[in-house]
């Protein structure tokens, strides 16, 4: 009799081991859907946590640094991840930074994104003054998503820092458009916002603007 009902016991105990399986595998796969940074640090994010340090700046509403209120304020800082997972630090202690917003969909940011993309791979990324890009407003129904895919077609050479699915970075910085530029000096205050395409030139005067610590 009990030999007769060994089966059946061991059915009850492999369908419970199934059953187990199964469960864990639903708890990983709502961890690894996740986008502040649990599950799976291979799978890629498209947005993520991100904390911010400081006063959030005021809205842009000139690019004249004597009409914007921002200037010379300290900047929000922010640490979170690249697509990689990896932690990014949008402004580090002493050193002058270039801040660029961009959205996966705006097709001023796509030109922008491509011209600069190739023009850093040309020049090479400038060894005193950081460059770090904001993958925001992130829209999964938007042109060119997901954005990790985007970054990576157009070799973007530089750090890239996620926000988060509330856009918080970017309200954060007080951004009206995209692209949206900030020159952040050396001591971390803001030098100069810019919202719009700016070309080569332009960024290459950005970048005198944040070794010099004079206003953009």
């Amino acid at each position: 009799m009990s030999a007769g009902r060994r089966p059946y016991t061991l059915w009850i105990i492999g369908a419970g081991v199934i059953v187990v399986a199964l469960i864990g595998a639903v708890v990983v796969g709502l961890t690894r859907s996740d986008d502040d940074g649990g599950g799976d640090p291979s799978a890629v994010v498209e947005t993520n946590a991100v904390e911010i340090e400081g006063t959030p700046l005021p809205g842009l509403v000139s690019d004249d640094p004597a009409l914007d209120t921002a200037f010379g304020a300290p900047a929000p800082t922010a640490r979170g991840t690249g697509f990689d997972g990896l932690g990014v630090e949008l402004i580090t202690d002493g050193e002058p930074t270039i801040i660029g917003f961009f959205a996966h969909w705006c097709p001023v940011c796509q030109g922008e994104v491509d011209e600069l993309a190739d023009h850093l791979r040309d020049t090479g990324l400038p060894d005193d003054v950081r460059i770090v890009a904001v993958s925001t407003s992130v829209r999964p129904d938007g042109e060119n998503y997901p954005p990790s895919a985007w970054f990576a077609r157009e070799g973007w050479p530089a750090p890239i820092l996620l926000d988060d699915r509330d856009n918080t970075l970017a309200q954060t910085y007080g951004l009206p458009g995209f692209p949206f530029w900030v020159v952040v000096g050396a001591d971390g205050n803001v030098l100069g916002r810019l919202s719009g395409a700016i070309g080569p030139t332009q960024f290459d005067a950005l970048v005198d603007v944040a070794r010099s610590g004079a206003p953009a």
